[in-house]
């Protein structure tokens, strides 16, 4: 076990480790990523589409327990969520819009 005078010398270091760790938190944009489940729906499927209305055009059925990933960096209008979708085989990442009350509210 280190003495006294050892112990007080490593306490700067740690001081300036915790520093340099608080200034890096910071320089990064703060940003959350929520994966949210699709429901199950009578019809079997949940549209994805190219923009938030039941005009727009279908881009995917997404299946009851797909995850879609929200997309903050787009608005949501009422009743719609932004939502990214990238498919099991890593296929390509599908931007799109849900209907929010087909997704699970209680996503992370």
């Amino acid at each position: 076990m280190p003495g006294p005078a050892k112990r007080i010398r490593l306490l700067p270091g740690l001081a300036l480790a915790a520093a340099s760790v608080l200034a890096a938190m910071h320089a990064l944009p703060a940003r959350a990523t929520a994966f949210c489940e699709v429901k199950a729906t009578r019809d079997g499927f949940v549209a994805l589409r190219d923009a938030p209305s039941t005009g727009g055009k279908l881009i995917r059925r997404l299946k009851a327990g797909e995850m879609v990933q929200l997309d903050s960096t787009r608005p949501n209008p009422r009743g719609w969520k932004a939502v990214i979708f990238r498919d099991e085989a890593g296929g390509k990442a599908r931007p799109g819009w849900v209907s929010a009350g087909l997704i699970e509210q209680e996503c992370g």
